[in-house]
C-alpha cells in the first residue's frame, strides 16, 4: 500500500475523539512520510547521477541502507512501546533511537547533495528546503510520535491496529525496489 494512500485512508478516518487530535495525528504521519518520501526521492536521484562513481554509489547505498534499518527500526520501537504502554517522553532509549536515525539519514541526504553539487544538477530550491538541521528533525519526529501515542490511547480497540498498520506502512523500501534509471 502506497503511503500517500496510506495518509489519505488516516485523514479520512471518521475518529470518535476531538478533531485536535485527529489532527496532530495526521501531521504526525505526515512528518514520518515526508522522510520515507524524501529518501525514496534521493535514491532515485543517487541512482540517475551517482553511478558513475563506484565508491560514492556504493557509499551512497551503504548510507541509504543504514539510514532505512534506523527508520525501521524507529518506527518497530514506536509500535512496541505503544503496545506495552511505554511512553516516549523521557525514555532515554527512544531517544536514542531517533538520534541515530535522523544522523543516519542526514548522512545519507547530504552524501547525495555533495554528489549532485559536484555534477552541478543541484537545485538548492526544492529538495534541500525538506532538509532540517538535525535539533529540528528530531522534534519534529518527538512531537509526531507523541501524538500517533496519544490518538493511539484515545481510540477504541479496534482502531488501533489500523494505527499501527499505518506505522508499519511508513518503514522504507528496500533500496533495489526504488526508481532511478537502469
Amino acid at each position: 500500500m502506497s503511503t500517500v494512500l496510506v495518509l489519505i485512508v488516516f485523514m479520512s478516518v471518521p475518529w470518535r475523539s476531538g478533531a485536535e487530535t485527529d489532527l496532530e495525528a495526521s501531521k504526525a504521519f505526515g512528518v514520518l512520510a515526508r522522510e520515507q518520501s524524501l529518501a525514496e526521492g534521493y535514491v532515485t536521484m543517487l541512482k540517475d547521477f551517482g553511478r558513475q562513481d563506484a565508491d560514492s554509489y556504493a557509499e551512497g547505498i551503504r548510507l541509504y541502507a543504514s539510514a532505512k534499518a534506523e527508520f525501521d527500526g524507529l518506527i518497530a520501537r514506536m509500535s512496541h512501546d505503544i503496545i506495552r504502554r511505554r511512553p516516549f517522553d523521557g525514555s532515554e532509549q527512544f531517544q536514542a533511537v531517533l538520534e541515530r536515525a535522523v544522523e543516519r539519514r542526514l548522512a545519507f541526504t547530504r552524501h547525495v547533495d555533495a554528489i549532485l553539487d559536484a555534477r552541478g544538477t543541484s537545485d538548492t530550491r526544492s529538495v534541500k528546503d525538506y532538509i532540517r538541521l538535525p535539533a529540528e528533525l528530531i522534534a519534529a519526529i518527538k512531537d509526531a510520535a507523541g501524538a500517533i501515542w496519544d490518538k493511539y490511547w484515545e481510540i477504541r480497540d479496534t482502531r488501533r491496529q489500523e494505527i499501527l498498520d499505518q506505522l508499519e506502512a511508513l518503514k522504507w523500501k528496500p533500496f533495489h525496489e526504488l526508481g532511478g534509471s537502469n
